[in-house]
């Protein structure tokens, strides 16, 4: 239970710890975009955990009772810690401006049709790179497809 009450306490703190540090900018900038782009997933992952454990609530079971509590006290913690004071420690610790993993996705290069050939094969695809073929998985060597399932 240890292992489960520490993994939903650290989950939204690491969001959006990672969403900070994943954003160019000063500080300020980063906590609130931070904020704007995670601050709803994480809320929305402690609500559906809630709704989840709150069935346990009205339980008179002690084990089911302990469950709850343990799940709710973690869940309360780390939303508390997640989205309250994570944020204004990021922005008051982290100094200067962050250059962020932001990728430009115009930089990319594009594939040309020289390099991937694509080929729908009967719902599945048939991919050509560069001289090697993944095999088709649609070629009648003989044998079934049903066969893999029949037993002797």
């Amino acid at each position: 239970m240890l292992i489960v009450a520490v993994g939903i306490a650290v989950d939204y703190a690491a969001h959006v710890a990672h969403a900070f540090n994943q954003y160019s900018g000063n500080s300020s900038e980063r906590a609130q975009r931070a904020m704007y782009e995670m601050g709803t997933c994480v809320w929305h992952g402690f609500v559906s955990t809630f709704l989840a454990i709150v069935v346990l609530a009205p339980s008179k079971s002690y084990v089911f009772e302990s469950f709850f509590k343990q799940l709710f006290l973690a869940s309360t913690l780390g939303i508390i810690n997640g989205l309250f004071l994570l944020p204004i420690l990021l922005k008051l610790i982290a100094r200067g401006d962050h250059a962020g993993f932001e990728r430009n996705h115009e930089e990319l290069p594009e594939a040309s049709a020289d390099d991937v050939q694509a080929v729908g094969l009967s719902g599945h695809l048939q991919m050509e790179h560069q001289g090697s073929i993944v095999p088709d998985l649609n070629k009648d060597d003989g044998a079934s497809k049903t066969d893999v399932y029949k037993t002797e």
